[in-house]
């Protein structure tokens, strides 16, 4: 893997009884050889919460963005990602924010 690309993608965060439209501002990584068969042949990284609704309630959030899925805290209008971005099986995908 190289060093990526930082993409703006648009998402959509839930939690705490809330859904609403966001920004993701992450690093898109190829993934070579083996993972040529693969539906999406890229992973992300270093993922960070932009534009979000700046009224949203504290606390812990999971963001949903091109068929990836990562969690995230709001406190006092920022956003703190933790953990890595994974893949959200399509099938499994809930309903996102139109």
């Amino acid at each position: 893997m190289g060093m990526g690309t930082l993409t703006l993608v648009e998402g959509n965060l839930r939690g705490l009884g809330v859904e609403a439209k966001c920004e993701v501002l992450a690093r898109r990584l190829s993934i070579y050889a083996a993972s040529r068969s693969l539906q999406r042949p890229y992973a992300y990284t270093d993922c960070t919460v932009i534009g979000a609704p700046t009224d949203l309630p504290a606390g812990e959030y999971i963001v949903y963005f091109d068929g990836h899925r990562f969690a995230a805290t709001s406190r006092r209008g920022l956003w703190l990602s933790h953990g890595i971005a994974t893949r959200v099986n399509e099938e499994l995908r809930p309903a996102l924010v139109a």
